[in-house]
């Protein structure tokens, strides 16, 4: 019987108009991606007025994920920006934001071209 090897989460970037990001997180993401997505997280954070993160794909994140997205939303809003949430529907994500309290911390659409009119 073989083991199931399932692929670590990726991402995908999309700039619906001028200083609004949307990046989709999609697949498992841990400490092991958030290592690479990290820097990419802090300079969108930098340089736009908009950041949307797309969770409506993501079948797995852990605190990692929380606090990356907790550091992007001090950044952005050091410079009057903001972070929106999208896509909070898939049981692991909305539960993981339930269980650590930050439900109600984080701005959340339905879906992330909302955000960016």
């Amino acid at each position: 019987m073989a083991d199931h090897v399932t692929d670590p989460g990726t991402y995908r970037i999309a700039r619906p108009r001028e200083r609004t990001t949307v990046i989709e997180l999609i697949g498992e993401h841990d400490l092991h991606t958030m290592e690479k997505l990290s820097p990419v997280l802090d300079s969108l954070a930098a340089v736009n007025d908009v950041l949307v993160v797309d969770l409506a794909q993501t079948e797995f994140m852990d605190s990692t994920v929380l606090k990356e997205l907790v550091r992007a939303k001090h950044a952005l809003e050091r410079h009057n920006g903001r972070l929106v949430l999208s896509g909070v529907v898939t049981p692991i994500v909305s539960r993981t934001l339930e269980l650590s309290g930050m439900s109600s911390y984080f701005e959340t659409i339905e879906s992330w071209d909302a955000a960016a009119r």
